[in-house]
């Protein structure tokens, strides 16, 4: 069968006012559905998943993605569940200097319809925690209190259809779309291994998040242009425009009321996908960053540095300087010291938990371990505490220190005999707000020192305070000692 649908754009601009697209749908048989198991290996854990579905498939569809077939399939025993079998034929393999043909995998996502009621009331996740059962409906595990009002809302739109889907085995999310506006999505996603309390109570979590999504125009995302920083470097604004030229549909997401993206794939590129996202917190009073996703092999990974790459010793980032290089920006007062001689600068990037860029800059490594950091914090909102400079000593840990060793002193009673911690290295920290080049700087200084499982740090300030870092619910645990009751409301929250 084939489908040719019309859309009508509420905009002004003029070329987006209609919109075609065809789909092409082939009946086939259950056997062809079955035959592509045999892209998967045998001890695949979907398998079982996918022969069980497949076992109640009678009617088959077939229809053409991006990246090679579909199938689609209701089940004859519930019609309420649906599947999906999505067959990838540009899996990218080999690394950049030994570039192999491309892999095949496949992807699989069952889906079930799901009742208003469910999504409101029903248990959407069961687990244990410490011993104990626990069942929460989805609006109690949306902790946000912007993410749950803002789901309440769109789950009232009357009319709406409610879906829950599962795909390759991962956390399940549910969608639906809104009745009033055909342009815009609604999603609610799990995370079941959110890590909550200490100890002997530390455990597993499962929280949700809410999401808006919204198709927009080609000329929405062209507008974002002018918020971009680096679309002044030369050549950089027409590889924006590039990219955007390359989009056929356009989505803006938002999570609650944290700063909108905006993402799109690459027709000519299926292995390439682009986003443009705002800093509505920025000094300037709106900021964007552009970025490029590109899908890379296994062999590839393998060679790349984690977290950093090298970069050029004559580069140059105008977000840290106009006029030094990030070499003199980083070495100033030791660029001609033996000791940082050779040194290669590398960039250096940090995202949150929902893969977004949340600071970027540079480090040298000196010969005797030492190492000194620029880094630009995207998050911030002020001016002034966007960039930190930080050098990192090694420390010798048996220098004497208010009576005590540097390591006695920093690890304290708890911690001194503890593998975890009395074997790892301790580093004198420096950090300012003005470069390593400017003359009569202000630093703050402290030692510091990281667990071995790189999850936690204890730091030691210049008056011999120890600072240690904990987990959230052990801070929740002191909340109740509290008296002021608005404070103790705010703290919780």
């Amino acid at each position: 069968s084939f489908l040719l649908s019309t859309k009508v754009w509420d905009t002004v601009d003029a070329s987006w006012m209609n919109e075609a697209s065809f789909n092409s749908t082939v009946r086939v048989s259950w056997q062809e559905l079955w035959n592509q198991l045999s892209v998967l290996a045998v001890d695949d854990a979907r398998l079982v998943s996918i022969r069980n579905a497949i076992a109640n498939a009678e009617t088959v569809f077939r229809s053409e993605g991006d990246k090679g077939p579909a199938y689609q399939w209701t089940s004859v025993l519930d019609p309420n569940k649906s599947y999906n079998l999505a067959r990838d034929n540009f899996v990218p393999r080999g690394a950049a200097e030994n570039p192999l043909p491309f892999g095949t995998d496949l992807s699989f996502t069952a889906s079930e319809r799901v009742s208003y009621e469910f999504m409101t009331t029903g248990a959407a996740a069961i687990y244990t925690a410490n011993g104990v059962e626990v069942s929460k409906t989805l609006l109690e595990m949306l902790l946000d209190a912007e993410q749950n009002a803002q789901a309440v809302q769109a789950l009232g739109e009357e009319g709406a259809v409610f879906s829950r889907s599962v795909t390759d085995g991962k956390d399940p999310s549910y969608q639906w779309s809104s009745p009033s506006n055909a342009n815009i999505n609604y999603s609610i996603s799990l995370d079941s291994k959110v890590p909550v309390g200490v100890d002997a109570l530390a455990h597993y979590e499962t929280q949700a998040k809410f999401a808006r999504m919204e198709r927009v125009s080609r000329e929405t995302v062209l507008a974002q242009i002018q918020y971009i920083k680096e679309a002044k470097l030369p050549g950089k604004e027409q590889e924006i425009r590039d990219a955007i030229a390359a989009g056929a549909s356009f989505t803006k997401s938002r999570i609650g009321n944290d700063d909108p993206s905006f993402q799109w794939s690459s027709f000519r590129d299926v292995s390439t996908s682009y986003s443009i996202s705002l800093d509505t917190h920025a000094s300037s009073g709106l900021e964007a960053k552009f970025s490029v996703n590109t899908r890379v092999s296994r062999e590839e990974v393998g060679v790349i540095p984690a977290g950093t790459a090298t970069v050029p010793d004559a580069i140059a980032d105008d977000r840290f300087s106009a006029t030094q290089t990030i070499r003199q920006l980083l070495l100033g007062d030791v660029l001609a010291d033996a000791n940082w001689k050779d040194a290669t600068i590398e960039l250096v990037e940090t995202v949150d938990t929902t893969g977004g860029l949340v600071e970027t800059g540079y480090k040298v490594t000196g010969k005797d371990g030492t190492v000194r950091m620029a880094l630009l914090d995207l998050t911030a909102t002020v001016e002034s505490g966007k960039i930190s400079y930080i050098e990192m000593t090694p420390a010798n840990a048996g220098t004497l220190v208010g009576g005590m060793t540097l390591r006695q002193a920093i690890l304290g009673d708890e911690f001194t005999n503890n593998a975890d911690w009395n074997q790892q290295p301790i580093f004198q920290v420096t950090e300012s707000s003005q470069s390593f080049s400017e003359a009569g700087r202000t630093v703050i200084s402290f030692h510091t020192v990281t667990n071995k499982d790189g999850t936690r740090d204890i730091v030691l300030t210049s008056d011999l305070e120890r600072v240690i870092q904990v987990e959230r619910e052990e801070v929740r645990q002191a909340v109740p000692w509290i008296r002021d009751p608005g404070m103790r409301d705010a703290a919780l929250l």
